[in-house]
């Protein structure tokens, strides 16, 4: 059989920056190098790799670009703690040029967010879920757009904190960063929303209180959905 016919995908080389940045993140788990911890110097490190020391500037700028480091100059180079939020800094402009990718991501938040409510509904008191009221008086309070949905973010952040999920809250953050940079987009705005919301949030508070897991994943649907209608 001629090679040329096998379906096998072509090896790409990796640009010269890409792999000194595989390099030292390999180095910082190697050293098992916590948050706060001190690398050898760019000019040692470049000279460690055998590389200029402006590939070796590029690889740490991005990096940091991606929250891995933080260049301190005339300090030093050091490892930052592990934050989902700063792989997002960026995302609200991708949403703007592609506005159909919200579609998308309400799916993706839905499937995500289906899953939260099981397990707040296996894990959280009764009292920790009633504690959500504070919350919704909050957006029922609201007196703008902004308000209101600064608030609905508050009380989605809140039900994946009653998961006792660290990893869930990291992945919240990386969802609620898309959907703000999308809501800021739009200028709809109906002044009775915010009591809307309430109603529809207190309605979700008792399902879960009733561990009634398929009627809260039905009107979190909803809710998720009307905002992105309104947008």
């Amino acid at each position: 059989m001629d090679v040329s016919e096998l379906e096998i995908e072509p090896i790409k080389r990796a640009s010269l920056p890409e792999q000194v940045m595989e390099r030292i993140k390999q180095y910082i788990m190697l050293h098992d190098l916590q948050p706060g911890a001190r690398l050898p110097g760019e000019r040692e490190l470049a000279k460690t790799l055998g590389v200029s020391r402006t590939v070796m500037r590029e690889a740490l700028q991005s990096l940091q670009a991606v929250g891995v480091l933080e260049i301190q100059p005339g300090n030093g180079i050091f490892v930052t703690p592990v934050n989902f939020e700063n792989l997002t800094k960026h995302l609200g402009f991708a949403i703007q040029r592609q506005p159909h990718q919200m579609d998308h991501l309400v799916d993706a938040r839905i499937i995500f967010e289906r899953g939260v409510l099981e397990l707040v509904a296996k894990n959280a008191t009764h009292a920790e879920i009633d504690s959500l009221e504070e919350v919704v008086r909050k957006m029922e309070k609201s007196t703008s757009r902004e308000e209101d949905f600064e608030s609905d973010l508050e009380f989605h952040l809140r039900l994946v904190e009653l998961t006792r999920n660290p990893i869930l809250m990291e992945f919240t953050s990386l969802l609620t960063r898309f959907f703000r940079e999308g809501q800021e987009t739009s200028t709809v705005y109906d002044p009775e929303s915010p009591r809307r919301d309430a109603r529809d949030h207190r309605k979700l508070i008792k399902a879960l209180k009733e561990k009634n897991v398929a009627r809260a994943q039905t009107i979190l649907e909803k809710g998720i959905r009307g905002w992105n209608r309104s947008a």
